[in-house]
């Protein structure tokens, strides 16, 4: 196909909104987002339009070791409720690649399952583990350790993407996680656009992303925002503050597809 008969550019306007609701009021606030898209290699600063209530300052962003664009607010409070407002455009590429920062030690760390080690070969493991899971998001339903996740076979996009990234590192590959934005399909009735996890495995010059849930060349379009070689790295919130004992996060995300000039 030559450029004059490629087809336009699909874009997408994704905004974020998370809201913390805090039990007693909250002080001295330092809030980390990982929201935005991964940097690609030599490219610049994807924009970016960052709000909240009440009115915070945000700290000029940072790029980390691994690619990942790092917001930080601070907050002298005292607050009850902050809400974060985040807005971007981004291309919905399925091609697009991660940043390739050599894997460490911690790509091939172990939780220890036993049962994960064999000759069967890993994507015939991951198959049967797809056909075979009962998605949940109720935090109430998930299982706590990886021996739960592999006996009952139920629970999130993080629960599979952690057994998944033990079968493949016990056969000494290095895997990461990845966090960011699934969109649904042009003409699926399934919520358009969710928060999700999945692993990246690395290829020898490259990582290449795999969604455990998805059959290889059906997934839907991903936009990665944090990568990491821990779970809880990839999450899109973090930070700490004082006061409140029981904070409650809510994240919920709408996203705009539109086709590029």
């Amino acid at each position: 196909m030559t450029s004059e008969t490629r087809p336009p550019a699909e874009q997408v306007q994704l905004t974020l909104d998370l809201v913390y609701a805090f039990d007693q009021p909250a002080h001295h606030l330092d809030i980390e987002l990982r929201v935005r898209p991964l940097l690609a290699a030599g490219a610049g600063l994807p924009p970016i339009s960052l709000a909240s209530e009440p009115e915070a300052r945000f700290e000029p962003p940072e790029v980390d070791r691994n690619g990942v664009i790092v917001d930080r607010l601070t907050l002298a409070g005292p607050v009850s409720r902050l809400r974060l407002n985040a807005s971007f455009d981004h291309p919905v590429d399925p091609d697009a690649a991660l940043p390739a920062p050599a894997p460490t030690a911690g790509d091939l760390a172990l939780e220890g399952l036993a049962d994960v080690t064999g000759s069967t070969p890993w994507p015939q493991i991951l198959a049967r583990l797809r056909d075979s899971w009962r998605y949940s998001d109720d935090p109430r339903a998930q299982p706590q350790t990886l021996r739960e996740i592999a006996q009952r076979r139920t629970g999130s996009c993080e629960a599979i993407a952690r057994l998944s990234a033990e079968v493949i590192r016990a056969r000494c590959i290095p895997v990461r996680f990845v966090g960011g934005y699934r969109l649904a399909g042009p003409h699926s009735d399934t919520r358009l656009v969710r928060r999700h996890a999945w692993i990246a495995i690395w290829e020898g010059a490259q990582w290449r992303m795999l969604d455990p849930l998805a059959p290889s060349g059906t997934g839907h379009p991903l936009i990665p925002t944090a990568f990491a070689s821990r779970l809880p790295e990839i999450a899109a919130v973090q930070g700490s503050f004082k006061g409140a004992c029981a904070p409650k996060l809510t994240v919920s995300a709408h996203v705009k597809r539109y086709t590029a000039d």
